[in-house]
């Protein structure tokens, strides 16, 4: 996976001159809900109806910090992903396809329940959504995906204690990865 992520960014810098609406950098509205999970996404038209992205996201937070151990609320996360997406009538408008490699590091707890997970995630990310062009160099995408793939990670009692719940785990993940609301800057 690191293999193929590497080789899509070589590809993107090859791709040296940037013509009209060919390379779009957004972020995703929605991450910043999510306890202010910063995020990028660049894309790169190489056909009418293809496009090919890389996308990070990034939290350091951890929130009530200055409350007992069992307070504190976090969703942190390393994120990275590089994929493509297929539009049937025209790059960057209307509605879209996308499949992906994405790993994901992560520690989330103490949100529902004290509890707290950490481990890492990686696999396949397919979805859909729609990009509606609100000017010649806006565009508001709206879209869903799901991820598939390895999941390991260890239960910790709270999020500070360091007391684990059960000893490492390892699971096939099939789940929702990202519900987006991204705003994107054509060139």
């Amino acid at each position: 996976m690191r293999r193929s992520f590497f080789l899509l960014l070589a590809l993107m810098a090859l791709c040296t001159q940037a013509k009209a609406q060919k390379v779009a950098v957004g972020t995703n509205l929605l991450s910043y809900a999510n306890f202010l999970t910063t995020n990028i996404d660049i894309s790169y038209a190489v056909a009418k109806n293809w496009s090919v992205y890389i996308q990070g996201k990034y939290n350091p937070w951890t929130f009530k910090e200055n409350q007992p151990a069992q307070e504190h609320m976090q969703n942190r996360q390393l994120t990275f992903a590089a994929g493509t997406r297929y539009y049937p009538w025209h790059v960057y408008t209307g509605w879209w396809a996308s499949a992906s490699a994405q790993y994901t590091k992560y520690n989330t707890g103490g949100i529902i329940k004290t509890k707290t997970w950490e481990g890492e995630v990686y696999g396949i990310s397919l979805g859909a959504g729609y990009s509606w062009l609100l000017n010649k160099h806006l565009n508001m995408d709206f879209g869903i995906g799901l991820l598939v793939g390895p999941n390991k990670y260890i239960t910790y009692a709270c999020p500070e204690c360091g007391r684990m719940d059960e000893g490492k785990q390892k699971k096939i993940y099939v789940g929702p990865n990202e519900l987006l609301v991204k705003l994107s800057y054509l060139f």
